[in-house]
């Protein structure tokens, strides 16, 4: 995980950087599991202290059929193989800070960013938030 202000950095500690050529690397500066992600998110929407509860991937998997004929039903591609979501949401893939330190990214705090992007979204979602809008010329 990033904030923006940190990918902010990256992004221009990499165009700034002296390497000729494409070259992809791997960023982020904070791993954090999905009990503690849900946990900020939670408390973001009011919810503190709400109970997590893990499950399996094979569980997982067996509810994502439903998901997967309501996508085909209304014609949805998604971006991802809901069927690979439980295995991937199961691993803990982490990215060690090295890279992004290096490209000038310096310490945030992770989980203000996150509390206020739920925040934010809620807020948007509800439609007291005003957000700048994005427009095709």
């Amino acid at each position: 995980m990033l904030t923006c202000r940190q990918v902010g950095e990256v992004i221009c500690g990499a165009a700034l950087s002296d390497k000729k050529g494409f070259e992809a690397i791997p960023i982020g500066m904070y791993n954090m599991k999905w009990d503690k992600f849900l946990g900020i998110v939670y408390d973001a929407r009011g919810m503190a202290g709400r109970k997590i509860v893990g499950c399996a991937p094979w569980m997982m998997k067996m509810g994502m059929k439903k998901v997967v004929k309501e996508y085909a039903e209304k014609g949805i591609e998604s971006g991802i193989d809901p069927y690979h979501l439980p295995d991937i949401m199961d691993y803990d893939l982490f990215i060690n800070s090295t890279y992004a330190k290096e490209l000038g990214a310096t310490e945030d705090d992770i989980e203000a960013a996150i509390h206020d992007s739920i925040t934010v979204s809620v807020a948007a979602y509800n439609g007291t938030a005003k957000l700048l809008e994005m427009k095709a010329e």
